[in-house]
């Protein structure tokens, strides 16, 4: 704006500007109900605009609400204070672990009373694994999951752990034995992914438990095997290059073959007999 005069032409959609997306006080309480719903910010975007066809909110003003919103339930607590909190509130049964000086939390367990009681009822089958970027402190959240008679799974406890070492492993895995009323109705079978120093811990703190791989990243694994190992090339004539469509054709053979593999390895897996 100059003297009253803009320099430019008039943009000819308000999508992007500001001012234009801000959310309304009616429609930021939508937000934080929809917030605490679990609902998706993709979803709570969609039932804004549906509600307002005129609306040009963004993605980015429904997570700045749902930040101030969080940010306003926290006060002065940091993120972890916050969690500790709910877990007090809700009445979860927890651990933590701070570094020598008792300046830095290191690991915190928790589980749920129900899951407690899930676990003592049904301790044959475990399942871990970790997950990560899920928090700013970039620590690894390590889940068990457990699997009942049924064949339901069931979540036993979690633990933001600050390093994937053995004694964080140790640590995690003595807190889940101590959740165990009957130390003879031990977990017999646990199934990991290939983290060597997870299946070292298992072993040290359950020897008496079956150790097995988990299906699912076995077959990950077999998958970008044959992607990487199984290529299909057709070789061209001497001077000349392999044009588009010869190239298309071997992609498709490559993913046809993969899959052959794949559905090969499955029936191996899945045969009733060794034979």
């Amino acid at each position: 704006m100059l003297c009253g005069i803009h320099n430019h032409d008039l943009a000819p959609k308000l999508s992007g500007h500001l001012l234009a997306g801000r959310l309304k006080a009616e429609e930021k309480q939508r937000v934080i109900d929809m917030t605490k719903s679990l609902t998706k910010p993709t979803n709570i975007l969609t039932d804004l605009k549906e509600r307002n066809k005129e609306s040009v909110t963004l993605i980015k003003q429904v997570y700045n609400a749902q930040t101030r919103w969080r940010k306003g339930q926290r006060e002065d607590k940091t993120e972890l204070q916050y969690l500790i909190t709910k877990l007090e509130k809700h009445q979860y049964v927890y651990f933590t672990r701070a570094n020598s000086e008792e300046t830095t939390l290191e690991d915190l367990f928790f589980a749920h009373p129900d899951s407690i009681d899930m676990l003592n009822t049904f301790p044959t089958v475990l399942v871990m694994d970790s997950t990560y970027k899920t928090n700013t402190y970039r620590m690894a959240l390590f889940e068990i999951v457990g699997v009942t008679s049924t064949k339901i799974t069931y979540s036993v406890v979690f633990a933001f752990l600050s390093f994937e070492r053995e004694n964080n492993f140790i640590w995690t895995l003595e807190m889940l034995v101590g959740l165990l009323t009957s130390k003879c109705n031990m977990p017999k079978v646990i199934a990991t992914d290939r983290d060597p120093t997870l299946m070292k811990v298992v072993a040290e703190v359950l020897p008496k438990t079956y150790h097995v791989l988990c299906y699912f990243h076995i077959e990950k694994n077999v998958k970008s095997r044959c992607i990487t190992d199984c290529r299909v090339k057709s070789k061209p004539s001497k001077g000349k290059v392999v044009d588009k469509d010869v190239k298309e054709a071997d992609d498709d053979k490559h993913c046809e073959l993969v899959k052959k593999i794949v559905r090969a390895w499955r029936d191996v897996v899945n045969s009733p007999t060794e034979d």
